[in-house]
C-alpha cells in the first residue's frame, strides 16, 4: 500500500507509513525490489514537502543532532555548492 501511494502520487503516504517503511529498510527486512521501487517512486515525480519532511524527521529520529564539545558558538563555513534552487547531500 505504501509503495503504491508513493509511486502513484495520488495521495501522500502518512508519516507513520513512511517511517515504518524506512524502519524495515534499516533493519534489512525490505526486499531489494521494494527499495528500488521506493527510490524510483521518489525520483519519478517532484519531491513534495511532506516527503522531504518525513525523510528528514526519520533521520532525526534515528540519529538526533548532537552538540559536539567545544562547538558552542561555531559557524559552519563549509557549503556543498549549488545554490538556492538545488538540494545537495554530501
Amino acid at each position: 500500500m505504501f509503495l503504491r501511494q508513493l509511486i502513484s502520487g495520488t495521495t501522500e503516504p502518512s508519516q507513520v507509513e513512511f517511517h515504518g517503511f524506512l524502519d524495515r529498510v534499516m533493519q534489512g527486512d525490505a526486499a531489494k525490489q521494494e527499495v528500488v521501487a521506493f527510490l524510483a517512486g521518489l525520483s519519478a515525480k517532484p519531491l513534495s514537502a511532506a516527503s522531504i519532511f518525513n525523510f528528514v524527521s526519520y533521520v532525526h529520529h534515528i540519529s538526533p543532532p548532537k552538540l559536539l564539545p567545544g562547538s558552542e558558538g561555531t559557524v559552519n563555513i563549509v557549503g556543498t555548492g549549488g545554490g538556492i534552487t538545488t538540494f545537495n547531500i554530501s
